[in-house]
Order: structure tokens, then sequence, then C-alpha cells
């Protein structure tokens, strides 16, 4: 289990959209016979249609496993994630990649999966692993890398205006359990939080992929690629304190028609049952960066200038007690707490 708390004074409200109507084709192209697919363009909407951009907001599908998280869609500060579960597998279509993401920050790529190569290639294998994945992998017995099981299930989610949060039951790897909890605070802060809270008997390994030509700080616990657009991202591991990240670069699939073929990838190491405590944040080229700082047993600060949240986790059956230094509100449930 684990809290956000942010100061007293926001109210985050959620908004809801709907809808209503009769749906009608409006229009279609013409039929390439030949090809056998629409050559134009097909519509579907109501009739006598007036124009409105969709609000679209951060969502689950959860017979599906997968979360679209969404911030600002339709303008040029746009940002989106897509997380996957999995839980539900798709015929012979899958990948060693419960748990896994991407990210865009203001319309830019940051982080991406590998994609897939052609069908039956010699590094298809590679492609379908979790190296090719925002994933952690466990070591097995025979030195490979698994990531997850295949039953890899959501437990909880949540939506507001202050962050959006998910928490998948992904397990495997010869593992007691494994909970990922993927968190995008927004309001200011727009940033990423991912913590897994691992109880298991195998030593693992904490991957991330940039879409970057360089990655600066490695060998200690905050690293910085240079993406695309001016983009600068930081990864910051708060937990292992020793993370010791190490970076190497690894294929991107020429299908995904991206300027380049590769991607930057960054690792962290932890022992058997060694959580990991991740900040992860985009921003322009020359902003300051997220002041991220390990306050106490198991409590941690994430500011952006003004803004600020307090992250208390919780790992497996502990009892965790914190000493905070002003008032803050649980947004989720209203509950608010004194410092101290």
């Amino acid at each position: 289990m684990w809290y956000l708390f942010l100061p007293q004074d926001e109210s985050p409200a959620d908004t809801v959209l709907s809808f209503s109507g009769r749906v009608t084709a409006a229009s279609a192209g013409a039929l390439d016979r030949e090809g056998g697919g629409i050559t134009d363009w097909l519509y579907l909407g109501p009739e006598d249609l007036t124009a409105v951009s969709p609000a679209l907001e951060t969502t689950l599908f959860p017979d599906m496993g997968y979360v679209a998280f969404r911030q600002d869609y339709g303008t040029a500060e746009e940002d989106y994630a897509f997380y996957s579960s999995a839980g539900k597998l798709i015929g012979s279509h899958q990948h060693n990649d419960r748990g896994s993401f991407i990210l865009y920050s203001d319309r830019t790529p940051i982080s991406l999966d590998a994609g897939m190569c052609d069908y039956g290639a010699e590094e298809g294998p590679w492609y379908e692993g979790p190296e090719a994945h925002n994933t952690v992998a466990f070591y097995q017995e025979d030195g490979t890398l698994y990531a997850g099981s295949e039953n890899a299930s959501v437990l909880d989610f949540y939506q507001s205006e202050a962050y959006d949060y998910v928490k998948s039951d992904i397990g495997g790897g010869g593992n007691q359990s494994y909970q990922r909890h993927f968190l995008f605070l927004k309001d200011g802060l727009d940033a990423y939080v991912i913590w897994d809270d691992i109880r298991g008997t195998r030593p693992s390994r904490f991957g991330i992929h940039a879409l970057a030509d360089r990655v600066s700080g490695a060998g200690g616990n905050s690293v910085t690629a240079a993406c695309c657009n001016q983009k600068d991202f930081d990864v910051t591991f708060l937990e292992p304190a020793d993370a010791a990240v190490s970076v190497r670069t690894t294929p991107l699939s020429n299908k995904t028609r991206y300027a380049q073929d590769y991607q930057q990838y960054i690792t962290a190491q932890a022992p058997a049952g060694g959580d990991y405590l991740a900040v992860l944040y985009p921003r322009d080229r020359g902003a300051d960066r997220l002041e991220t700082v390990r306050a106490g047993e198991n409590i941690y600060t994430v500011r952006n200038g003004e803004q600020i949240c307090y992250i208390l986790t919780n790992p497996g059956t502990q009892t965790v007690s914190a000493a905070l230094p002003e008032r803050v509100a649980d947004p989720r449930c209203g509950q608010r707490y004194l410092a101290g």
C-alpha cells in the first residue's frame, strides 16, 4: 500500500463527459477492390453533428488491463502514457511486458518499447523479451530474465485533476509477490512515480528506455537523457539507495517509423526482495529539475517550485509511521493530517 498527500488547500474535482445522439453513417470513401481497403475515409456520427474536440481523460480498460493516462488533450502541451498490465492475453500476440509503459510529453515521444521486427527474424526473441520493454525483470536460475506472470491484473485505479494512479498485481519471476504502482502527478508537477513493491527470492533489474541520443550521470542514482524536440528526461531512483544506474544502446524497430532506430536503455539493480522507487520527469531542456528527497524512513517529497507532494510507501505488511513537516490531506479520501 502507498499514500500520497498534498497540502490541504488542494481540492481536486473530477469531471465527467456525457454524450447522447443517434449514430448514422455520414460519409464513406471508395473501396479499393485490389488492395481490399478504403481509399478515402469513413465517418460515423450523430446527424447534424457540430464539431467539438473530445475531452479525453485518463481511462482504464479493465478487460484488457490497459490504462491510457492523459493530460491537456488536444493542446501542444498534451502528455500521454500508456500502461499495460496485460490482464487478458490476445492469443499468440503477447510479449514479456507485464507492467510496461510508454511516455509522451508535450506530444514528444520520450520512452517507448522496442516494437517488433519481422516475424521469423533471428532477433525476434529479443523484441519479445523483457529488455525490449519498460519492466522489472527477475533473474532466473539459468541467468535469463523474466518479467512477471501471465495472469497480471489491475488491483486499483483512480483518476482526478491532481493525479492518476493504477496498481497492478504482476507476480511471477519466482517471487512471492510483486505489485507495480504507477502514479501520474499532474497539476503543475507533471511527473511519474513508479513504486515496485517486491517480495521474493530473486534479484532483479529495472529497465526503462529513452528515445535519446545520449544519457549523462550513469553510475549514480539519477540520469538525464537528451531526447528530441529539446526535451530532457530525468530518471531518479529513490530506492534502492545504491541503484548504480547503467546505460547502453538497444535497437528500436524500424516499423515504429521514428527518425532513429535505437534507444538508450537505463537500468538499475536490486537484490532479492528489493524495491524500486523511481521518479520520471520529462522537461524542457534548460528547465529546472524536480527536487526529490528521501525525507525519512519510507517517506519522500517531490517538489516543482511551489508544487509539492509527499509519498509514503508501506512495503509488504510493515507498519509505518511518519512525521510530516506541514498539514496535509489525502486528496483521494479527504482525510487530513497534522504536521509532526
